[in-house]
């Protein structure tokens, strides 16, 4: 139109590229609805060479790639075609975008690397932010425990490995806490209330004991 906004399937109103189609997405090797945007090329395959990609510039700048999505081939097979995602991390204009989050055609996320080998896989440091953030492991399998690292979830100014249920879906477990740290020093193993640095909640086996042993009180002779 003669605002410069272009319609693809329908009169341009919002944006400067509209869009409107009439079929419903589907993960076949063709898709002769034409539901989306197809991008392809016909650069020689190889692994981890990148493919299309849409790029954003910098404000107020044009030509300039500032960041990007580009389909990459993450396996020796041309097929096997996964994502990247790049930022620009430096304050100079004309240097490079760097690789910032590949997913690769198994569907494993990679964080700082391009090669994930697993489900998620970061590279640096980790930070969870939350009034009281947890990792849950539920296991796959109802003859399995599942278990739980948190802060502040059970007990306040701890953080602690909770043990949920034998089962598939944590989601309903109710977690309880096997093994405490808390933020004046003390410890606690089956016990959440420890009154010195190291309180087990249960009897205690070692192989042997360093010292004399002269400050110990309550042991049979």
């Amino acid at each position: 139109n003669s605002s410069g906004k272009v319609g693809i399937g329908l009169d341009p109103s919002m944006g400067m590229l509209n869009i409107k189609t009439t079929g419903t997405f589907t993960t076949a090797f063709t898709d002769a609805n034409g539901t989306g945007i197809s991008m392809y090329s016909t650069d020689t395959a190889g692994s981890g060479k990148w493919g299309p990609a849409i790029t954003w510039g910098a404000l107020g700048s044009v030509n300039s790639h500032q960041a990007a999505i580009a389909s990459v081939q993450t396996g020796s097979d041309a097929n096997q075609v996964g994502l990247s995602m790049f930022t620009h991390n430096s304050t100079t204009g004309s240097a490079a975008m760097t690789e910032a989050i590949r997913i690769s055609h198994a569907g494993n996320v990679g964080i700082g690397t391009t090669s994930p080998n697993g489900a998620l896989h970061v590279v640096q440091d980790l930070w969870l932010e939350g009034t009281s953030p947890k990792i849950t492991f539920e296991t796959n399998a109802g003859s399995r425990a599942n278990w739980q690292l948190a802060a502040q979830t059970y007990n306040s100014n701890a953080l602690q490995i909770g043990l949920g249920s034998n089962d598939d879906d944590a989601s309903n477990d109710t977690f309880a806490a096997k093994f405490s740290v808390f933020n004046n020093g003390r410890i606690g193993i089956n016990n959440t209330s420890p009154d010195e640095y190291l309180h087990v909640g249960g009897n205690v086996k070692a192989t042997a004991f360093i010292g004399s042993g002269s400050q110990l009180t309550g042991i049979a002779p």
